[in-house]
């Protein structure tokens, strides 16, 4: 089982040669977008989070059956995310997606994002169970007030240590290779970055500490600046690989709990929504005029006109750059693909 700090490295594809691309690389469903959590740095801590989102809800099993199914019309994923905004473990049904999702074979791998703080034994063994291939961990902090500070709840940094602790025993106990665990934290002062790292290195698989982005700029909101205020760290440390071409619509479609289809990660707020499961299929969601429409705006320099990109800096972590890839040339390739599979031209 490869590193996860591995996965985006190798056999990465030249995107900007590549693109468009006939099915997408990465595909995220969003199980649930309810989080036990209220994290300063992330918008379900938001007082309005729900009202702006528009909705706050589990992933129904029809909607996400119909998801698999439609995966089935294009060639497996790179990666399965099982995650979006929320934590992926309150929705009970979790651990029978995955298996569908494994038995469908419509992804090389498939991953999950966790909190940790609703990973009971049972949870731990379903995990195990269910063929997934990376459990990745985020952990707030190792200190119980910063903790506080940070997610805004009364779990402790103990509790989740406890938690993924007995996953990686139960997961070795069974002689298992999988779930891999990586476990990650925003960077903080230096002590608390190497307290995480004494801590997790012997229980996690993988051990990092990583740097926090503004999710996305939707009406001026600045999350990032709660985490990192106070501390060494600049804008620099965080995004050394700046572009102005976001990567992820070009690679990327995420399904939210609703079905409404976004072409980010991290887009809550729906504003680069390009179409609706429930009324399209993924194909031609990913084959059609509005995502080809949002990429071009990207291509054109025009991302600030979209309310979810304009001050995004999550862009900014994708290893691919497209920059210098004209919006014209895009274009006749997009017609080209087009006329080959026999679909329509935009």
């Amino acid at each position: 089982m490869r590193k996860y700090s591995e996965l985006r490295s190798s056999n990465r594809i030249d995107l900007r040669s590549e693109a468009p691309l006939a099915s997408p690389l990465t595909l995220h469903i969003e199980t649930t977008n309810v989080c036990n959590f209220r994290c300063v740095q992330c918008p379900t801590g938001l007082p309005d989070y729900a009202e702006t989102a528009g909705y706050y809800q589990h992933m129904p099993l029809d909607l996400y059956e119909k998801t698999i199914d439609d995966m089935r019309e294009f060639a497996p994923v790179k990666s399965l995310k099982m995650y979006l905004l929320g934590e992926p473990l309150l929705n009970k049904n979790l651990g029978r997606m995955i298996r569908m999702a494994k038995d469908a074979g419509v992804a090389e791998r498939i991953e999950v994002t966790s909190n940790a703080s609703m990973l009971t034994r049972d949870r731990a063994i379903e995990m195990i169970e269910s063929g997934l291939e990376h459990f990745r961990v985020s952990v707030y902090s190792v200190d119980d007030q910063r903790q506080r500070e940070i997610i805004q709840t009364k779990t402790t940094p103990a509790e989740v240590l406890e938690n993924v602790t007995r996953l990686r025993h139960l997961r070795d106990q069974r002689g298992s290779q999988t779930p891999f665990l990586r476990a990650e934290t925003l960077s903080d002062t230096p002590e608390l970055n190497q307290r995480f790292l004494d801590t997790y290195r012997d229980v996690a698989d993988e051990a990092a500490v990583t740097f926090p982005h503004n999710w996305n700029g939707y009406q001026d909101r600045d999350l990032i600046t709660t985490i990192t205020t106070g501390k060494e760290i600049t804008e620099d440390d965080c995004f050394p690989d700046k572009k102005n071409v976001c990567a992820f619509p070009f690679y990327t479609l995420a399904v939210r709990s609703n079905g409404s289809v976004v072409t980010c990660c991290v887009d809550w707020s729906g504003g680069t929504t390009v179409g609706n499961i429930r009324e399209q299929s993924l194909l031609s969601i990913w084959r059609g005029e509005r995502l080809l429409q949002f990429q071009r705006l990207h291509l054109e320099g025009r991302r600030n006109e979209n309310s979810s990109c304009k001050g995004c800096t999550a862009l900014y972590r994708s290893p691919d750059n497209l920059d210098g890839l004209s919006a014209l040339e895009f274009q006749k390739r997009w017609d080209s693909a087009a006329v080959a599979i026999g679909a329509p031209v935009a």
